[in-house]
């Protein structure tokens, strides 16, 4: 099974990492054991020899001869994980790799930045959900860097996104991936999010159009209509085709307006975040915030 995360993976495996307690650490599912053995046997393919020469000896911990390892390690696709390494003195990570980073070992952070990453929402609009969701404003690059490290679409197939989704260890992940998969757009983004919808009112109202239409025609071709709700269903979509023509007033089309009740409530919440884990991945429980109305 292929893997978003296969970068990071094998960045670990290029650094000796014990890769069953790195992911497990993280809450992703293990790639295996004979992922791992394929993964070393394709790196030694085209590693610098004082990098084979780090691998093979086990009391070596860390890399003597650097020559063209970050030239390796970015036909890898993780140059900027090892250049955060003392071998190569950069004291703190850059801060689009220190968010990403943050994000990922988070399995909640994480989930819902898989899922936006699956969805038709912009990069500007990832931005400002992950603002509204976390309170944290991120860097321009770190969701390219994220895509490209920890959550490149591209690397499973369509076939294979079911069985990962799957895979994940937690109930809340495989949920927000796996509707994620669905490739919704913002207002569904939003709404599995539980967060505030940005809606215009004209959409509120198509939607009500269709669906309603649709349900209509689906009540007109059983034996009873009429027990099926035809005339519900008409009557909903001719409420909605008339505000269309402007016969309801604009305090129809509000939340608290008339035009809405009886038709369906809404109730909005706002979930609060949990702390980011540090770099090495240890995460924690966070503590839930008060609601503002407490």
């Amino acid at each position: 099974m292929k893997y978003p995360y296969e970068r990071f993976l094998r960045f670990l495996v290029s650094r000796k990492a014990n890769l069953e307690e790195a992911i497990d650490r993280y809450g992703l599912p293990r790639p295996g054991v004979l992922w791992e053995a394929r993964a070393r046997a394709s790196m030694r393919e085209s590693a610098p020899l004082g990098l084979i020469r780090y691998w093979d000896d086990e009391e070596q911990p860390y890399v003597i001869a650097r020559g063209g390892i970050l030239e390796w390690a970015e036909d890898e696709g993780f140059r900027c994980l090892w250049e955060v390494q003392r071998e190569f003195g950069q004291p703190t990570p850059p801060p689009e790799l220190d968010q990403a980073l943050r994000i990922f070992v988070n399995p909640h952070a994480r989930g819902v930045m898989g899922l936006l990453m699956l969805s038709r929402v912009t990069q500007d609009t990832v931005v400002e959900i992950m603002e509204e969701r976390f309170n944290i404003e991120l860097d321009a690059n770190t969701i390219p860097l994220f895509r490209e490290l920890f959550w490149d679409i591209g690397i499973v197939p369509r076939s294979q996104w079911g069985k990962f989704a799957k895979s994940l260890l937690t109930a809340e992940e495989r949920h927000l991936i796996g509707m994620g998969l669905s490739n919704p757009r913002e207002d569904d983004v939003r709404d599995i999010l539980e967060m505030e919808l940005v809606l215009d009112h004209s959409q509120v109202v198509d939607q009500i159009v269709m669906r309603s239409y649709r349900q209509f025609k689906l009540a007109m071709d059983t034996p009873n209509p009429e027990m099926s709700g035809a005339i519900r269903w008409a009557d909903l979509a001719l409420k909605a085709i008339n505000t269309n023509r402007g016969t309801v007033t604009q305090d129809d089309l509000s939340p608290g307006g008339s035009g809405f009740t009886g038709l369906f409530s809404v109730e909005i919440s706002k979930s609060s975040h949990p702390t980011l884990a540090e770099l090495q991945g240890h995460v924690e429980m966070p503590e839930k915030r008060r609601s503002e109305e407490e």
